[in-house]
């Protein structure tokens, strides 16, 4: 039948996605990062998604079209809506605390605290030094946390080892505060992270501030061939990170095989790695002109000895 129907120009289409929320009858989609009519037959033909379309991409448009089926749209709305209810571990669901409220909460609690305990010193210092959870958003698992996140909308990001928050005093107070946060052990977690990390910087703003440091025996360890396919593993980092955001190289030979997951560092030659590997690895051009830092299992006298090794491989 002829009748009218939203069009979208995928040309003029910026990906926003507000159509899509406006969409009542969930006709629109996001697919590939273009607004798209699912089914004619889920269109009313009304427009409400026109007025929120920023890059002029939706018209209204009169063609043949199938009919507009009101049941239809009611049981895919009743799906959808199941299908965004939470089924699964209440430790995975997303979610985002506002800490700024919780801080008014406290400083109520302290003020009836002292109010009823004036002149108590044991108590005041017990108040002062409270400690204060600095997290805002939840889950924090790099293996968890969906890329398409809304959190990370114009959030500043921390991606942090899992062992920072042990090691470091005051992680809360110093790095996540005022930070999205995601940890995770890409040595040790029996995943690859690549592709997720790969996601999450396209959506970064600032790309520019972007750096990485690549450390030899954890990518050993984790899988990838330096020995024998050194080129296949730059071009890999290459799609997945940038080469332009390689800011240094900690260079470690291995005590294991390739793809243990295991990060054991061994002194330069003494592992799986090997010196002919390690010496096309600084002498790569690729790698020309940065920084290279020796976590090695050594004394002052063997870092001296590597260093010397090292500046020999350059000349």
């Amino acid at each position: 039948m002829m009748r009218k129907i939203v069009h979208i120009d995928e040309e003029k289409c910026n990906g926003c996605g507000l159509c899509a929320e406006a969409c009542h009858e969930g006709a629109i989609e996001m697919v590939n990062g273009k607004a798209h009519l699912i089914s004619d037959s889920y269109c009313d033909g009304f427009g409400d998604c026109l007025p929120e379309c920023p890059a002029g991409a939706i018209t209204i448009t009169e063609r043949e079209a199938e009919e507009y089926d009101k049941k239809a749209v009611e049981e895919r709305m009743k799906m959808r809506q199941e299908e965004t209810e939470f089924h699964g571990c209440p430790g995975s669901r997303l979610r985002m605390m506002n800490r700024d409220q919780d801080a008014e909460e406290r400083a109520e609690r302290r003020e009836g605290l002292h109010s009823g305990n004036a002149g108590n010193e044991t108590n005041e210092s017990c108040c002062a030094t409270e400690a204060v959870s600095r997290l805002t958003t939840w889950p924090v698992q790099l293996r968890l946390v969906p890329v398409a996140a809304p959190f990370f909308d114009g959030a500043k990001l921390l991606i942090a080892a899992d062992c920072t928050a042990y090691a470091y005093a005051r992680f809360h107070e110093d790095f996540i505060r005022n930070h999205v946060v995601v940890v995770g052990c890409p040595k040790l977690d029996p995943l690859d992270y690549t592709d997720k990390l790969q996601a999450i910087i396209e959506q970064v703003d600032l790309k520019d501030k972007i750096g990485v440091c690549l450390d030899t025996c954890h990518v050993w360890d984790g899988g990838y061939d330096i020995v024998n396919d050194l080129e296949g593993v730059f071009a890999r980092f290459d799609e997945v990170i940038g080469l332009e955001r390689l800011h240094a190289i900690h260079l470690n030979d291995s005590m294991n095989p390739c793809g243990a997951h295991k990060d054991r560092h061994e002194k330069l030659g003494q592992g799986n790695i090997g010196c002919e590997a390690m010496r096309r690895i600084v002498r790569h051009p690729l790698l020309h002109g940065k920084p290279f830092i020796l976590e090695t299992p050594n004394e002052d006298e063997g870092y001296a000895k590597e260093i010397a090794l090292v500046k020999e491989w350059t000349l």
